[in-house]
């Protein structure tokens, strides 16, 4: 983003505390993705437990109603994207042509990828809607996690294979192409080397956005959400496991062990057996942290935390989550646009105008909640399920 400082952040950029946020925001993706696979493996095996013969395509209307609750408000803001700086009533400001003009032509060109949800892979230059690689990453895991869920229910035996084999997938993949690439472990990108939300950073592009790359998280969720579905159900007590118990001892040490040489990244050429060491561990640890978290969530009491993120306001506002992701980057560009100068950088006003972007962005996704997101939700749906009925002779 453009700023009458660019020293300044530049400088900030490269201070030490900068370089491990900026390392560590990876972290919130990977959650993100574990909680994915684990709400996918309760979903399904709470629907086995009541109804062990599953339907013909239950498969299918998973995939049906997930593309049905991504698609609606996703294109429309790609729509608004790809014409965004000739809308009726939109001026060009001091910075319109970088923040509008430029995604705009490249939304012409690329728009394709994201129509197909494939704008994460690392085969195409320049991103349409940048932060819409998530939404593509999610959903090929989306599919990843439901084959193997298929693979389960028809071959049970297979189960452990299945897991161990994608769990070494998940390892060797990243680990390849960082070798392959010359990579270090972590994102080491200064400011001035990172234009356009950055897409052009090979780490960005390489390791952090594809979905392969992310199939470690997901199957640490699958796990989870199996291990919950056993506890629950009082089938498993893990207090009795080996393995469980020295997860528990060892996972702490090993996540920070994982993150304090992050600066070496930045001051040394680390060999490259170090770096894919460090990856290993960076990139898995906290995978271990939360999943281990959850579980241990899952056997104690509900506390003050659990009653508070189930509650009607956090319920309500988690329903607000997607609209509010897919459109606050377009709402960034469009503040930008109209701003009379050069942006001023500062921690502060970084910070400030985060939060407001935040709350703004929860502010404009209540209307699109209720005029694009839940009525052609509630249409497509009540369309499927009238097509899934046998036709009347």
């Amino acid at each position: 983003m453009p700023v009458d400082n660019p020293e300044d952040l530049e400088q900030y950029s490269t201070e030490v505390a900068t370089r491990y946020l900026t390392t560590m925001f990876a972290f919130p993706v990977q959650i993100f993705f574990t909680i994915s696979g684990l709400l996918l493996m309760v979903n399904f095996l709470r629907d086995i437990n009541r109804k062990p013969n599953l339907e013909a395509g239950y498969f299918r209307s998973k995939i049906v109603n997930r593309l049905i609750r991504l698609l609606p408000v996703y294109y429309f803001f790609l729509l608004a994207a790809t014409v965004g700086a000739i809308l009726p009533g939109v001026e060009l400001g001091l910075l319109g042509y970088t923040v509008l003009v430029r995604e705009q032509q490249i939304c012409r060109s690329n728009w394709w990828t994201n129509v197909l949800m494939i704008n994460n892979l690392p085969f195409y230059e320049d991103q349409c809607f940048c932060h819409g690689w998530y939404l593509g990453a999610d959903l090929q895991l989306f599919l990843l996690g439901l084959l193997m869920l298929w693979a389960i229910w028809k071959f049970p035996r297979a189960a452990k294979v299945l897991f161990w084999g994608l769990g070494v997938v998940s390892i060797v993949i990243p680990a390849v192409i960082l070798y392959r690439n010359g990579i270090e472990s972590v994102m080491t990108t200064r400011h001035s080397q990172t234009p356009f939300l950055f897409m052009y950073d090979e780490w960005v592009r390489e390791i952090y956005q594809p979905s392969y790359n992310n199939i470690n998280s997901f199957i640490g969720g699958l796990i989870a959400g199996y291990l919950y579905h056993q506890i629950k159900h009082n089938k498993l007590n893990l207090n009795n496991s080996w393995l469980y118990n020295h997860m528990l001892k060892i996972a702490t040490p090993l996540f920070v062990l994982s993150i304090l040489p992050i600066n070496l990244f930045f001051t040394h050429n680390v060999p490259q057996w170090g770096i894919l060491l460090h990856s290993i561990l960076h990139r898995n640890m906290i995978v271990v942290m939360v999943c281990l978290g959850y579980i241990k969530c899952f056997q104690s009491p509900k506390g003050w935390a659990r009653r508070l993120l189930s509650s009607r306001i956090m319920t309500t506002t988690g329903k607000l989550c997607y609209s509010s992701y897919v459109l606050h980057t377009l709402l960034i560009r469009y503040i930008v646009n109209y701003s009379p100068a050069l942006l001023h950088f500062s921690a502060g006003d970084v910070t400030v105008l985060t939060l407001a972007t935040v709350g703004l962005s929860y502010v404009v996704s209540v209307p699109v909640y209720l005029t694009i997101e839940q009525p052609i939700s509630t249409v497509l749906k009540n369309w499927y399920s009238k097509s899934k009925k046998p036709k009347v002779a």
